[in-house]
């Protein structure tokens, strides 16, 4: 009983070790109120409102919250298996994850206009969580402080999710955006009365 009392107390020990270590790499810690101090690179993207990016010692995929772009198809590949180290670094818990699919009009330009924002630049995450795909929520921003989720409701390369909000999250400024670039018939506001939005998409396909 002493020898298994030990071991439990040395695994505590070292989990609150390596625990205080990353918050201490990683400060600011990401949550709804910073922008991460740690620069990530772009491994993948995948869609107009999905990529997979790497730093800090791991890589993950993350979903552009608050923002919703036309269907491409094939999610399969955006999906993450959680690990103790992301959950550790991000100060997150994983969902249960779902599946979708599709393919819609705009969806090639939408990545291509996710790909000109960001290019090779740098990132900064500022993340709400995670998705029931397992996929971190974040508003991405580039080294000069552009918002890339916002660009992309501007540009007309993405409406305003439609779902619920994640705590924190402002959507006033999104919802204005796209108002804007409905009004300008930008990207996929062009098509008219033959627009669906990926919400709708997703149900039918």
């Amino acid at each position: 009983m002493k020898i298994f009392w030990v071991q439990n107390r040395l695994l505590l020990f070292v989990s609150i070790f390596w625990t205080l270590l990353l918050t201490i790499l990683v400060s600011p810690v990401y949550s709804a109120d910073t922008v991460s101090s740690t620069k990530f690179k772009i491994v993948k993207i995948y869609d107009g409102d999905s990529m997979k990016v790497k730093g800090g010692g791991v890589d993950f995929v993350v979903r552009l919250i608050g923002i919703d772009a036309p269907e491409s198809g094939g999610r399969k590949s955006s999906k993450v298996k959680p690990t103790s180290k992301i959950s550790q670094l991000l100060g997150i818990k994983p969902k249960k994850s779902g599946n979708s699919g599709g393919g819609q009009p705009f969806n090639k330009e939408s990545k291509k206009a996710l790909i000109s924002l960001i290019g090779k630049k740098d990132i900064y995450l500022k993340s709400y969580g995670t998705d029931r795909y397992n996929r971190v929520l974040a508003e991405i921003f580039t080294d000069d402080g552009t918002l890339v989720n916002l660009e992309m409701v501007k540009f007309g390369m993405a409406e305003v999710y439609r779902g619920a909000t994640e705590k924190g999250f402002d959507v006033a400024p999104y919802k204005k955006a796209e108002s804007e670039a409905k009004r300008a018939e930008k990207g996929i506001w062009s098509l008219g009365s033959d627009y669906k939005s990926p919400k709708e998409w997703r149900k039918n396909n």
